[in-house]
């Protein structure tokens, strides 16, 4: 029934529109004052009441046309940057109405008028692209790019990473090219919003995809900001120096220089209060304190994690995770940081297009954290294990990108993308943990202390050859992909473990791990097309790949005669050899007219797994897989202001090296790891399907994605819980509530996610609103003492967000999203899990008089359903006083105050096929900070004349702004 109504109401959202359809038409074409057509002109119909009753946009030749309008009296508005707005006077009776030639004005008083545009639109639709346009959105003169696509309807930034319709965005550009980097969250943070005259959103396809035009599944989320033309010279950046109480300190700043398109940036930060310049990839996967085993586990966790509250780790700004060149990220716990960037990109000449980055950081963190987690077990029998930990831990990080595209003449072309990451890891650790039936039942404890010295490197090149022929859609392109990694692992381990039985026993480790890991691979692509017709193109295509992997894990236990260690262990220590080798070819064809771009094909694949233990025991496992791989992609052009974008294919998962060698991680004894050298190929189906519909009159969005997957041999989870003391077949000793957890082939993975949003304006309060909704359904496998478990989790969750348009001068978000979890399992219905978070927040930024600034950020959180010590209610609230100065308001100075009520903590719930978590994590306490701010502006004084006729028009009806 739920169903139903859910279908029912977004079956009404989608068509509402469609049932205003009227008789008549009206057309024209807009002309400038010199005869040369404005393509892009807007088109506003209003009746007497000044209501908007339809609306669109001139094409190439300045030509126009409204359809379905009803008889009556309408004001006809036509508006068009660096014209002055015409309206006429239409009545429409019984036959459609001919406009004729309608030429505007230029405005004569460039400098000092603003162009007014009523109702201006939110989104067009071009092709597979939307484009949001800026004037439809107001913020403050201090904003940036991340601010203004905050407003945007379907967009939501969670623990820093931005969603946008539901996904996660990949990639910003400016002016389609990259700025800093391949980071999203540096380039929205860095880019001025008064710099932005339109934003682009679409799915970006592989590079060899782009010039064949057959779409092989490897999308990106894609933003793209289109600057102003006067904004394309010049200088702009910014300069800060914050200290504050408890000796909190914060410095940094960027610096961009724009010519043309040559741009060069600069930037860098230092300071205490956990703001950030690095990707998950710079931490190289590092386990505080252990061997990475966790590294092994099979599957994502199921879904339905809830994260604290979104300033929760601290500092003044907000989490960022997506791992890039030059990420802006969040690690937990107190991080101090220092960071160095400089990227570079130009054209040289007709020929050669470029780009390079270099970044390091360092980071040094400290983690205090405690963790309360229950295991699934057979019989109804639950297993709690609770923890304590603390670590610091240094991180060291250089890394280099560049993009060197070479276009050899008409027909060629030659594109070079290198990256280098050199990294360096120490860290200590001291875990305290305790496993029990019940507080009076105890199983066993252990504490233990662990000190880490990893270093490595990552190097890959991807090379693309690409060739037109002279015969239209003939085209053949080449690419070669090749990657060298290496890690080597120094581990030191100091546990002492007790075992509550009849007796207890105490056991004790003092260990050292030699770990070294190594991985070469090379892959290729070759496609050629050829044309069938004047719609249609065919695709033959060839994918060889041959990977190599090493890994060496080397256990010595401490000798206390000698005092070294000395004394080998054969049953924790192991050598390991891994190739993989695929040949993958196959045919597709694509039809692509005016509404519809189909292409389906379908591929086979090959491949050779080889794994041998060479050393203590010498063992070779050899597999061989084979699949047919089909795959189809359409997109359907159904209207000018809408699309649906239909996606399948199937791809395959090979168990990664630490999945496969068969050694154990004991870094801690009461909950250890280990690989499965039998694992087979995983085999993949997924589906994705993207409807967008706009109603430019209106300026209303809908967009709504369905996404599906199922997996054959699921790589997932098998947990040994020991009940009473046993010996594994290798000989490790396993005591009474001590695990095992390694990867293992399972039947039955299913995930299913349903996403839409809703976005349009109420005129009335001048803000623009969103509403959305999802729906995530997941079924994980898993292995809980040999018996098959299957994890049921459903996840709704709903928002709303109501964003300011009335002034720069008022700029304000209030949001709220909720989410609720329900769990399901196969083997122990009394461990399902229901529970709910509630997230309230707002956010605002006001001139109050003359250059005083007065800005808030505070967020409710609500977690109910949990534990009693986690339901509880958080609010966080930052604030900020301001002075603004000095020519163009400059500079400003700034009071501000992180966790005014000192209830700041971080609370994640993570749901595992096997178990349930709550973990708490020590964060960034109250402090207050003094912060002096310079922003750059620096751009061409002729062009920057020329500002105003670009500026964002207010909302009606227009008033007074000033400060």
């Amino acid at each position: 029934m739920k169903a139903r109504f859910f279908l029912v109401i977004l079956f009404l959202i989608i068509f509402i529109d469609n049932a205003t359809a009227q008789n008549h038409s009206i057309n024209g074409t807009i002309l400038s004052g010199s005869g040369d057509p404005l393509p892009g002109a807007s088109v506003v119909l209003k009746d007497n009441q000044n209501h908007t009753v339809n609306g669109t946009t001139s094409n190439a030749n300045g030509f126009f046309e409204l359809s379905k309008v009803a008889p009556g009296n309408y004001k006809l508005s036509i508006s068009f940057l660096g014209f002055t707005d015409t309206i006429l006077h239409i009545a429409v009776k019984s036959e459609n109405i001919q406009t004729g030639t309608i030429r505007l004005k230029e405005q004569s008083n460039i400098l000092n008028e603003v162009v007014v545009l009523q109702n201006a639109r939110i989104v067009e639709i071009k092709g597979d692209t939307s484009e949001y346009k800026t004037q439809s959105f107001k913020t403050n003169p201090d904003a940036t790019a991340e601010d203004l696509i905050k407003k945007m309807p379907g967009v939501s930034i969670e623990n820093g990473t931005v969603n946008i319709q539901g996904e996660e965005v990949k990639k910003v550009l400016v002016n389609g090219k990259e700025f800093i980097g391949n980071d999203a969250s540096v380039t929205l943070k860095t880019i001025p919003a008064e710099m932005i005259e339109a934003i682009q959103v679409y799915d970006e396809m592989s590079e060899q995809a782009k010039f064949t035009g057959f779409n092989d599944g490897e999308t990106s989320k894609t933003v793209n900001l289109k600057t102003f033309s006067n904004k394309s010279k010049g200088t702009f950046g910014k300069v800060f120096a914050g200290y504050g109480t408890d000796e909190r300190y914060s410095l940094g700043g960027n610096i961009n220089i724009f010519n043309g398109d040559r741009r060069i940036s600069i930037l860098g930060m230092s300071n205490n209060i956990n703001q950030q310049n690095f990707s998950s990839q710079d931490l190289f996967n590092l386990a505080t304190g252990g061997r990475g085993g966790s590294g092994r586990m099979g599957g994502p966790p199921i879904g339905g994690n809830i994260p604290g509250p979104p300033s929760g780790t601290g500092g003044m700004s907000e989490n960022m995770r997506s791992p890039s060149d030059f990420l802006v990220g969040q690690n937990s716990g107190i991080n101090t940081n220092n960071s160095l960037g400089i990227n570079y990109v130009d054209l040289w000449g007709k020929k050669w297009d470029v780009s390079g980055s270099y970044f390091y950081n360092s980071t040094i963190n400290n983690t205090t954290s405690t963790t309360d987690r229950t295991y699934f077990l057979d019989n109804n029998i639950r297993q709690y294990y609770d923890e304590s930990s603390e670590s610091i831990g240094n991180n060291y990080n250089h890394r280099i990108n560049a993009r060197v595209e070479y276009k050899i003449d008409s027909m060629n072309s030659l594109l070079i993308i290198p990256s280098m990451n050199i990294q360096k890891n120490k860290s200590n650790s001291n875990t305290n943990g305790l496993s029990y039936y019940a507080l009076n039942d105890l199983l066993n404890s252990t504490e233990n202390s662990t000190d880490n010295d990893v270093s490595g490197y990552n190097f890959s090149n991807n090379l693309l050859f690409r060739h037109k022929f002279d015969k239209s859609g003939r085209t053949l392109s080449v690419s070669v992909n090749n990657n060298l990694s290496k890690k080597n692992t120094d581990n030191y381990l100091l546990s002492g473990t007790e075992y509550f039985s009849e007796y207890i026993t105490t056991e004790m480790t003092n260990q050292h791990t030699d770990g070294k890991t190594t991985s070469s691979g090379i892959s290729s692509n070759i496609s050629y097309t050829e044309p069938v017709s004047k719609t249609s193109q065919l695709m033959a295509s060839w994918n060889p790949s041959y990977t190599k992997n090493n890994s060496d894990n080397m256990v010595n236990q401490y000798d206390s005669i000698n005092y070294t260690y000395a004394d080998l262990d054969t049953l924790l220590s192991n050598v390991y050899r891994n190739t993989i080798v695929k040949q993958r070819g196959g045919f597709s064809i694509r039809k692509n007219t005016e509404k519809i771009n189909l292409n389906a094909g379908i591929d086979y694949q090959i491949a050779y797994l080889s794994g041998s233990n060479t050393w203590p025991e010498e063992s070779v496992t050899e597999k061989e897989f084979s699949n047919f791989m089909p795959k189809a992609d359409m997109f359907y052009h159904f209207s000018k202001s809408g699309f649906l974008h239909l996606n399948y294919r199937t791809t395959t998962t090979t168990p990664s090296v630490n999945q496969l060698q068969n050694v154990i991680d004991n870094s801690n004894p009461l909950s250890m790891t280990s690989g499965n050298p039998d694992l087979d190929q995983q085999f993949n189906h997924s589906i994705h399907t993207a409807y967008n519909r706009t109603n430019q009159a209106r300026t209303k969005m809908f967009f709504m994605v369905f996404s599906g997957s199922i997996s054959d041999n699921y790589i997932g989870n098998s947990t040994f819980t020991s009940l009473s003391d046993t010996v594994l077949p290798n000989g490790i000793q396993m005591n009474s509530g001590s695990q095992l957890t390694a990867p293992v082939n399972l039947e039955g993975y299913k995930n299913v996610q349903g996403f839409f949003t809703y976005g349009f304006p109420v005129y009335l309060i001048k803000c623009n609103m969103n509403v959305n909704g999802s729906y995530i359904y997941s079924e994980t496998p898993a292995l809980i003492n040999a018996i098959k478990n299957l994890s049921m989790n459903n996840t709704y969750k709903g928002g709303l967000s109501v964003t300011s348009n009335i002034s720069k001068e008022f700029d304000f978000t209030l949001a709220y999203n909720g989410s609720y979890n329900k769990v399901i399992n196969s083997i122990q219905s009394s461990l399902d899990e229901n529970y709910y978070t509630g997230n309230l927040s707002f956010k605002s930024n006001m001139i109050l008089i003359k250059h005083l600034v007065f800005n808030n950020n505070i967020t409710y959180t609500r977690y109910y359903g949990l534990s009693e010590s986690y339901d509880e209610d958080l609010v966080i609230w930052n604030m900020g006083v301001g002075y603004k100065f000095l020519k163009n308001n400059a500079a400003e100075l700034q009071l501000s105050v992180y966790d005014l009520l000192d209830q700041n903590e971080s609370f994640v719930r993570n749901v595992n096929s096997s178990y349930v978590e709550d973990v708490k994590t020590k964060l960034l306490q109250q402090y207050f900070m003094l912060t002096l701010t310079y922003n750059i502006r620096n751009f061409d004084a002729e062009k920057e004349a020329e500002k105003n006729d670009m500026e964002r028009p207010p909302f009606p009806p227009p008033f007074k702004q000033g400060i």
